[in-house]
């Protein structure tokens, strides 16, 4: 096995997570989990990210947790969420507990929806800003959040929202000005309880592509983009694409003969034997 094809079956994993996902379905786990054991996390995760929740949990119980933990801590927080619901509590608990701690709780509050409503979907770290604040201080505050800033949220001491601004708004408004001279209305919120076939009919939609969640208090709890509550849905659905034609995983088939799982697990080889040398 030389470092060349190492790098080949690298680059197809990262150009192509999903055709890889579909056919490191249908091997044997115990050989991908091997074969995965080996592989950098940053081109391991993509890949599980775009396998069914169900079958990364089973692949989790065959990875020693560590590997487990850092593999869902590079995975989007919904994604991690849905795999970690998928596991037996003691391994599921396990897990959280090698998570960082903002992962960890983020996680939790997305396992305390079912996967078929809207909150085990949304995004937690969502930007808000307190509705007293003049644009000066606002701005300062996103600056220091690590939250998506695409939409900011204004809201009371309650955690009831009050409308919604954007980051090229406060930029264009005077500094002393208060953020709620800038805000827009918001659109509808919807209820995180919301079941997610629903949820596609919601009227929100038409105003915007993110819309607010509230919890039954009518408190903001994270964001929801229409790109995910697709993904939700799809992943509800357990159907696995076996991709045809010319997609770029049959052009791989035909030239290794149907065995790059074979070529996979040579890379996976080299790339440990190369691990352990520089160790």
């Amino acid at each position: 096995m030389t470092a060349k094809k190492a790098d080949l079956a690298l680059a197809f994993l990262q150009s192509h997570p999903h055709s890889a996902a579909a056919l490191l379905e249908q091997q044997p786990m115990q050989e991908v989990a091997l074969f995965l054991a080996d592989v950098p996390p940053g081109y391991a995760a993509p890949v599980l990210e775009k396998m069914l929740p169900q079958y990364t949990a089973k692949l989790c119980t065959h990875l020693e947790a560590e590997l487990a933990a850092g593999f869902l801590s590079r995975m989007e927080i919904s994604m991690a969420a849905a795999v970690l619901r998928h596991l037996t509590p003691l391994l599921r608990e396990t897990l959280l507990g090698l998570l960082s701690e903002k992962n960890s709780l983020s996680c939790k509050l997305l396992l305390d929806y079912s996967d078929d409503q809207v909150g085990a979907w949304m995004l937690v770290e969502t930007a808000t800003l307190p509705a007293e604040c003049t644009v000066t201080t606002a701005l300062t505050r996103i600056a220091d959040n690590q939250a998506n800033a695409d939409v900011i949220y204004v809201v009371d001491r309650s955690g009831h929202i009050q409308g919604v601004v954007t980051l090229t708004q406060l930029l264009r408004s005077s500094t002393e000005t208060s953020v709620t001279a800038v805000m827009r209305p918001t659109p509808e919120p919807i209820s995180g309880r919301t079941n997610l076939i629903a949820a596609g009919d919601h009227q929100g939609w038409l105003m915007a592509d993110t819309l607010p969640v509230i919890n039954r208090h009518q408190q903001l709890v994270g964001c929801i983009r229409h790109v995910d509550l697709r993904k939700g849905m799809e992943q509800l659905d357990t159907h696995i694409d076996v991709p045809q034609g010319a997609d770029p995983l049959s052009s791989m088939l035909e030239i290794y003969g149907g065995s790059l799982l074979a070529l996979f697990g040579a890379a996976g080889d080299l790339i440990g034997m190369e691990s352990r040398g520089r160790s």
